[in-house]
């Protein structure tokens, strides 16, 4: 389960770049991605405040979570990704609970990995770092957080 935390760390670092909203772009800062959308007729209420939302990631080539030191190879090499973000409004807090990653751009192709937190570390909720978080909180939680 560490090495799925660590890449999971890894891969929200890595977060995207330019978010669509009701057909308008908006440049974001941040790497990785070269764009992200979110589908706001995924917007879930879960209870106590909590909301989550789908987005999708795309890469304009293939990319990988790292390398595997030991046999060289590249580590979840995909192109696309969607990923299932938790929010508590309240606090204006999310966390990214599950995820899956695709071969192809526009999750197509081959599922890469899959996987979702559970437990404590599903419960876990941080302040938003990245553009692409503080977009997911403002959209769900109707809220502008560009000063945040």
């Amino acid at each position: 389960m560490n090495t799925n935390v660590n890449l999971v760390l890894k891969f929200l670092v890595a977060a995207a770049a330019v978010v669509s909203f009701g057909g308008a772009l908006y440049a974001a800062d941040g790497g990785g991605a070269d764009g992200y959308s979110l589908d706001r007729s995924t917007i879930a209420h879960l209870g106590d405040g909590n909301k989550s939302i789908w987005i999708q990631r795309e890469y304009a080539g293939e990319i990988s979570l790292g390398v595997d030191p030991e046999t060289g190879a590249r580590i979840y090499p995909h192109r696309s990704v969607r990923v299932l973000y938790s929010v508590d409004c309240a606090k204006g807090k999310l966390n990214m609970t599950a995820w899956k990653l695709f071969s192809q751009p526009g999750g197509q192709g081959a599922v890469v990995w899959m996987d979702q937190l559970e437990g404590p570390l599903a419960e876990r909720r941080y302040v938003p770092r990245s553009e692409e978080e503080r977009s997911v909180v403002g959209e769900v939680c109707d809220n502008n957080l560009a000063g945040f």
